[in-house]
């Protein structure tokens, strides 16, 4: 999207706090106001460029294609920032349902993780899946039955 600072109704500035919030529709302005403050605002609103008018077309066409070849890159990055941060969230659950299965039938580490990929291998499911879905009926079953342990009052 091509934005001037000051358009009809709405601030080109106001439609960049928008679309940064909203959407990752990317932007770039093109003003007669080159204004260090203006343009350092635009750039935290995630302006891809900033040109200040008068430029001739050749300008413009050369701005807008670096700023389409910077949205693909920082797509990408945020499509690996969100296989990674699944991926590691994957590996928390299944250390956590580790654990569990360690508690609760007095295994080891590499037995309690052999089981639950076993369990998952037999089913033909993600051992991450498995995890997960074992921690939740822990999670319910923990509310349905309390740990004895925990509320008691001192007799005292």
């Amino acid at each position: 999207m091509l934005l001037d600072v000051r358009m009809p109704g709405m601030s080109g500035l106001e439609v960049a706090k928008q679309l940064a919030q909203t959407t990752t529709i990317p932007f770039l302005f093109l003003s007669a106001y080159g204004d260090a403050e203006i343009v350092k605002e635009a750039a935290e609103f995630g302006a891809l460029g900033y040109l200040v008018k008068l430029v001739d077309i050749s300008q413009v066409v050369a701005a807008i294609e670096a700023a389409l070849a910077r949205a693909r890159e920082i797509h990408k990055l945020r499509e690996t920032e969100m296989q990674l941060s699944h991926a590691l969230s994957a590996s928390r659950e299944t250390s956590m349902a580790v654990g569990l299965l360690m508690e609760r039938h007095r295994m080891d580490r590499n037995t309690a993780f052999e089981a639950l990929r076993d369990h998952a291998r037999s089913r033909r499911r993600k051992i991450a899946d498995v995890a997960e879905e074992l921690l939740k009926s822990a999670e319910a079953l923990n509310a349905v039955i309390p740990d004895p342990g925990r509320g008691r009052q001192d007799p005292r």
